[in-house]
């Protein structure tokens, strides 16, 4: 999940996950984020499976396609870490 109120320093890696089952799609996304200046580690899911366990690490941004279904996870995974049913 992303680790709230982290600032990010220039020339400091940025942790990505991005949900998209494209990957082009995930390397242009990639790409605009190093042409800004940013060193990006990155991690690419595309099914809710992979999402789901990929929540449990720490990122600084979460990108996702707008046409995943996969969004609800992300919402899921929110409440429960906050402790809300």
């Amino acid at each position: 999940m992303p680790s709230p109120g982290r600032k990010i320093h220039m020339g400091e890696p940025v942790r990505v996950l991005i949900v998209e089952d494209s990957v082009n799609d995930a390397e242009l996304m990639i790409g605009v984020i190093r042409r800004a200046g940013h060193c990006v580690t990155y991690d690419v899911v595309g099914s809710p499976n992979r999402l789901q366990q990929r929540l449990e690490d720490d990122y600084d941004v979460i990108l996702c396609d707008h046409n995943r279904s996969v969004i609800g996870c992300v919402h899921q995974h929110e409440k429960r870490t906050r402790g809300v049913k």
